[in-house]
């Protein structure tokens, strides 16, 4: 895997972490960001090798801009959209500001590096004879929307349609685009979870404050180990044919059925399950 060089946003914890461990561990050298020192030595105190680390706001586009700069002459295997934040609550409460941040980090800061890093995915291509490739981190959530999760569903429903129309766009360059939908995984992202004040649920949704940290605990349960994302991840990296999604449930089957349900049905579904009917 020489000269095999990944890069990967957010890999201080999580799906961005495993990646890179999962990643390093098979050859390749990874460049991956983090957003202060802290995170940068909890990183190195992991020991893990190949791992060149990067400081970096990624919602700071003068940033991206002296990171690509410095890694103009980079070719890259893959560039892998992982950092990302997940904003919740009522929409009929829920800061517009904190839906803001949330498009920053899951949309726009996902495409300003993308744009960035293109030419190094060209690059490989000149190099090496294949273009890099874009892996983009969504959720299940970018495929339906429930309730009190509607500003996190939106951003992915948005990295959706951005990784469709870069895969259609990039065709002309060889970049292939893939995108990664996770259901429930168990990462640290349930612990803040519980311990979130969850801001917002007032009114005649304070009730979910009673009940929220049983549906996690009830979530974490059926979750599954972070290392199947990673290989989901490592697929659309090294296969002839990656896929174009890649579904991460127990159940993918039962999943997919439930998305072709008809629209009433689904709301039904969704209500209940959080108390709303």
């Amino acid at each position: 895997m020489e000269n095999n060089n990944i890069l990967i946003t957010g890999i201080s914890s999580g799906i961005g972490k495993d990646a890179a461990i999962t990643l390093s561990a098979k050859g390749y050298t990874i460049y991956g960001t983090v957003r202060n020192e802290a995170d940068a030595s909890y990183i190195l105190d992991q020991g893990i090798n190949n791992i060149k680390l990067i400081i970096l706001d990624i919602t700071d586009q003068s940033g991206i801009n002296k990171l690509a700069e410095s890694m103009q002459d980079l070719p890259l295997t893959a560039l892998i959209n992982n950092a990302g934040i997940a904003v919740s609550g009522p929409l009929k409460y829920v800061s517009l500001d904190k839906v803001k941040m949330g498009f920053d980090v899951n949309v726009f800061a996902l495409l300003a590096m993308t744009q960035a890093f293109i030419p190094n995915l060209e690059l490989n291509k000149k190099l090496k004879g294949e273009a890099g490739r874009i892996i983009n981190i969504s959720s299940i959530s970018g495929k339906i929307s429930t309730p009190f999760r509607v500003p996190y569903s939106a951003s992915k429903f948005a990295v959706e349609s951005i990784s469709d129309g870069l895969r259609r766009e990039l065709s002309l360059s060889g970049i292939k685009v893939s995108i990664i939908e996770p259901g429930p995984i168990k990462t640290t992202i349930w612990d803040k979870a519980i311990t979130d004040e969850a801001n917002g649920f007032i009114n005649e949704y304070k009730y979910v404050q009673d009940f929220r940290n049983e549906y996690i605990k009830e979530i974490i349960k059926d979750a599954l180990p972070v290392s199947e994302v990673s290989k989901a991840i490592y697929h659309a990296i090294t296969s002839k044919k990656p896929k174009t999604r890649y579904l991460i449930v127990k159940r993918p089957w039962f999943t997919r059925l439930i998305l072709n349900l008809p629209m009433s049905m689904i709301d039904n579904l969704t209500m209940k399950r959080v108390k709303l009917k």
